[in-house]
């Protein structure tokens, strides 16, 4: 199949103009290559590094796999806070339990 290059949608490679926008197309624009597989160990680089790896993962990935690159980084993103939380909440552990052990 074949996509018009005015609307985006998709046509008959016969068609002279788009059913949906009218736009004479001439010949028809070849199909949308399929985005390229990622491999797992992306996901390393927004887990260890956060919003940073995010953000690296994206941009090293956004013209292979445009949405595999934007949940990388949306996942930096929310990993970071997340990772704040659970850091947080371990202090907060040892806060407590120093407090008891001390009045102990």
């Amino acid at each position: 199949m074949a996509f018009c290059p005015n609307c985006g949608k998709e046509v008959s490679p016969q068609a002279f103009s788009c059913p949906n926008c009218g736009h004479p197309l001439g010949q028809a624009q070849p199909a949308i290559k399929a985005a390229e597989q990622i491999g797992w160990w992306w996901w390393l680089f927004p887990f260890f590094l956060a919003w940073i790896g995010g953000l690296i993962a994206y941009f090293a990935l956004k013209d292979r796999n445009q949405k595999t690159a934007e949940h990388l980084l949306i996942f930096g993103i929310v990993w970071t806070f997340v990772g704040a939380v659970l850091i947080g909440l371990v202090f907060l552990l040892f806060a407590v339990a120093a407090v008891g052990f001390s009045s102990v």
